[in-house]
């Protein structure tokens, strides 16, 4: 188990995304009496905490810790269903898996984050699994962070730039007659902070409409975090979790769902995050935050940069400095490498975590998962050694054809000749951050040409899409290719600073190379 942060604290109560390999449910003692227990610690949560309200903390399957704010006194926590108010909190603690003593520590947390005062029942819903711990990074104390309402009342959609000037970099779309919230603004009033729809960014403020006075939002340097706008309790936390678990059915991590049809914004380790739907974190054994899209989308900003994953898509913000909590920007989304709750009994899911939650969760569990092995030379544990490795991630290229060289596949591929009819599943994402309509074109390629049809993409103003699309090889593939993988291509962006985004991800083993 992880180093507590929480040693020398007294607790009141007893009590991944993980990067553990999913193994297929086996019929032995063990796995059964796992299963046995998940299922036992979902239906305690779905029975005991289905009612636990907004800024609420539920005591859900033991065992559970919890720490207090000094000033608070008397408050019980220590068995299931029992409930506190998040600004009590200080920390709550989810054990591991001991199948021993038949504990799997689970608990749940309804945040009100972002969303709107005039909705109580609306709310974010967090549950620890296992070796988890989430800590308080809210100061309830601090003055309330100023915010407005901004309408674009010009007669155009408006640029959102990095910083307040007209040569800073494009980051996003405001588009006319759209409202959005206020939360800064340079210290000559003419650019205001905005997030809107997700995105942060500076506006102009000629034409803008503002339902405060301008001198009221604070001054703000283009890259701050907007740390005083995570003012509400446990908005803002720190999280640490786990390893490997005994059992993958019972991972260690934190799930979040933001209401349905609503999006919602946590700070998680410092690290900004929208929701508009559901995701679920951990923590690596580098210390790295994994980030991994389980329905909707989930937008990440760490050190300046942000990226979108939607459903099936990951990503890791590296820890640079731990003695300061430094992080680094987020990787390239890649398909999951783990689904937390493919490996949980399907029954325990259905019937008591689809009381919490208003996730599909069979809809869940059928993310795709990529490929994966121990190491060179050795299969998975079921014993497959994949052909298909959709694992190079590919940036747009500059129009030539070519493509970046692909890593080879840590395994060694089942003998095949990559020729013409064979395909690729590839997976996409593009985010058109501009005001045009923009279009790119995915390929397959050998690294010297393409090899297959172009698949051309249109994407709107301000839009993001992605999805999986199969491509054929209609083109010899010479013996000393090793890979065939997916590339796309920007279209009419010459020359110019490209408003389109994509990442397009897949690639097909070839026994060559």
């Amino acid at each position: 188990m992880f180093k507590r942060l929480l040693l020398g604290i007294s607790l009141v109560g007893l009590l991944a995304l993980s990067t553990q390999e999913p193994a297929a449910h086996s019929q032995d003692s063990g796995d059964v009496a796992c299963d046995a227990l998940v299922t036992e610690a979902l239906q305690v949560l779905g029975t005991a905490c289905t009612e636990v309200g907004r800024n609420e903390a539920c005591y859900g399957h033991s065992r559970v810790a919890a720490t207090f704010r000094e000033d608070v006194d008397g408050v019980t926590f220590a068995t299931s269903g029992d409930t506190t108010a998040l600004t009590n909190l200080e920390a709550l603690v989810t054990e591991p898996l001991d199948m021993d003593a038949g504990t799997w520590g689970v608990a749940l947390m309804r945040l009100q984050a972002d969303l709107p005062e005039s909705d109580p029942d609306s709310a974010m819903t967090l549950i620890l699994f296992g070796d988890t711990e989430v800590t308080n990074a809210v100061d309830l104390n601090t003055a309330d962070f100023p915010t407005c309402v901004i309408e674009n009342a010009s007669l155009s959609n408006m640029n959102m730039r990095s910083g307040p000037g007209l040569n800073r970099q494009i980051t996003s779309v405001f588009p006319r007659g759209e409202a959005g919230q206020a939360v800064g603004r340079s210290d000559d009033n003419d650019w205001v902070r905005i997030l809107y729809n997700g995105s942060l960014g500076w506006i102009f403020v000629r034409n803008m409409q503002l339902d405060c006075e301008i001198e009221t939002l604070r001054v703000t340097d283009e890259d701050a975090p907007l740390t005083g706008f995570y003012d509400k309790p446990m908005q803002a936390f720190t999280l640490q979790s786990g390893g490997d678990s005994a059992c993958a059915a019972a991972p260690n991590g934190l799930l979040i769902e933001s209401p349905e049809g609503q999006r919602a914004h946590v700070m998680v380790n410092g690290i900004e995050m929208e929701f508009a739907s559901a995701g679920f974190l951990s923590i690596d054994g580098d210390g790295a935050l994994r980030v991994s899209g389980l329905a909707g989308e989930i937008r990440v900003r760490s050190a300046g940069e942000m990226v979108l994953l939607p459903a099936g898509l990951q990503t890791r913000i590296p820890l640079l400095e731990e003695a300061i909590e430094q992080w680094g920007k987020p990787e390239i989304p890649t398909p999951l490498e783990f689904n937390p709750l493919n490996a949980m009994p399907l029954d325990g899911l259905r019937d008591y975590l689809g009381q919490i939650l208003h996730l599909d969760i069979d809809g869940l569990l059928d993310l795709p998962i990529l490929p994966r092995s121990n190491n060179e030379g050795t299969p998975r544990p079921d014993g497959i050694i994949p052909t298909i490795v959709p694992s190079v991630d590919i940036r747009p290229s500059d129009g030539s054809g070519g493509a970046p060289n692909p890593l080879p596949s840590l395994v060694p591929p089942i003998p095949h000749q990559c020729a013409v009819g064979d395909s690729v599943t590839v997976l996409y994402t593009a985010v058109n951050i501009g005001i045009h309509a923009e279009s790119f074109t995915l390929y397959l390629t050998d690294g010297v040409r393409h090899v297959s049809e172009g698949m051309r993409i249109n994407v709107s103003a301000g839009a993001t899409v992605s999805d999986t699309v199969t491509l054929m090889i209609n083109q010899s593939i010479p013996a000393t290719i090793g890979v065939v993988t997916a590339i796309a291509e920007l279209d009419g962006s010459a020359g110019a600073i490209p408003n389109l985004v994509v990442t397009a991800v897949g690639s097909l083993i070839c026994t060559g190379g």
